[in-house]
């Protein structure tokens, strides 16, 4: 992250007129984007679109990675009384249905980012949902 931001300051002017003033940046269309202006004065044309995939891919790998750890996770609670019991539900298959519909209705909060109130919100949500996965991730090692 680092080197990328100082990587980012050597190659963006601080005159450029599109650069973001404000710390809404993520709400800004991709073409406004320090990133996406520093790849454009690089003058290769298909690389702004080319690290946008990359990262649209990042971005679905992690949901159904997390996705599949939490449901997992619910459908385990819910064994064991932790968790309301239809969360145990699963189809023949043995996928427990239930708890990724529960996991995706809660993973829709992410849309409050649309939303600039909601931002502060959002970010305290994702610190606990990151949070969580770790520990998670930390018990299924142990």
């Amino acid at each position: 992250m680092t080197q990328t931001s100082l990587g980012l300051s050597r190659m963006v002017l601080q005159e450029q007129p599109n650069l973001p003033t404000s710390s809404v940046s993520h709400l800004l269309p991709l073409q406004n984007r320090a990133d996406n202006l520093a790849m454009n004065r690089l003058q290769i044309p298909f690389l702004p679109s080319l690290i946008n995939a990359l990262i649209l891919v990042s971005i679905f790998s992690t949901t159904n990675s997390f996705v599949f750890t939490a449901s997992r996770a619910m459908f385990g609670m819910s064994q064991k009384g932790q968790a309301p019991k239809i969360l145990g539900r699963v189809n023949k298959n043995g996928v427990p249905w239930v708890s990724v519909l529960f996991v995706l209705a809660v993973g829709c909060l992410s849309y409050l980012s649309l939303s600039s109130t909601a931002v502060k919100f959002l970010d305290w949500w994702i610190s606990l949902v990151g949070s969580a996965q770790l520990i998670n991730w930390a018990g299924i090692g142990l």
